[in-house]
């Protein structure tokens, strides 16, 4: 799967809880909770995807404690890894490629309010 590239840091994200909620309604609240960190995580993150070392180290999770045991446990289901060992959210993805989406239309739309119109003949 390519993923973008961020240009330069987005700083919001269209999150539906009840859509959330509904895309993950098997996990516990545990699981739910280490999803929605994760989520951040990899949100700030260009790509959007990062080893396992790397996830645990920012979210200074031990490789052997329990946190990191939950953290496993969305393996499969809510986080996807990689041949090369990278993990991504399937949903993040779609999210990250919809807020560049709307990003950049929001910057094509100022663009032309404020670009200088040319005059034509009719508008005199």
């Amino acid at each position: 799967m390519t993923m973008p590239k961020k240009a330069e840091r987005l700083h919001w994200i269209k999150f539906n809880p009840t859509e959330w909620n509904g895309m993950f309604s098997e996990l516990t609240d545990e699981e739910y909770g280490m999803l929605l960190r994760v989520v951040a995580k990899l949100w700030a993150t260009p790509g959007n995807r990062m080893t396992e070392a790397q996830l645990l180290a920012d979210l200074r999770l031990q490789p052997d404690s329990h946190r990191a045991t939950v953290l496993r446990a969305l393996y499969g289901y809510a986080l996807r890894v990689e041949d090369d060992g990278q993990i991504f959210i399937p949903a993040l993805h779609e999210a990250f490629a919809d807020a560049v989406r709307r990003s950049s239309q929001a910057a094509g739309a100022a663009a032309a309010r404020w670009s200088p119109q040319k005059a034509s003949p009719q508008d005199f």
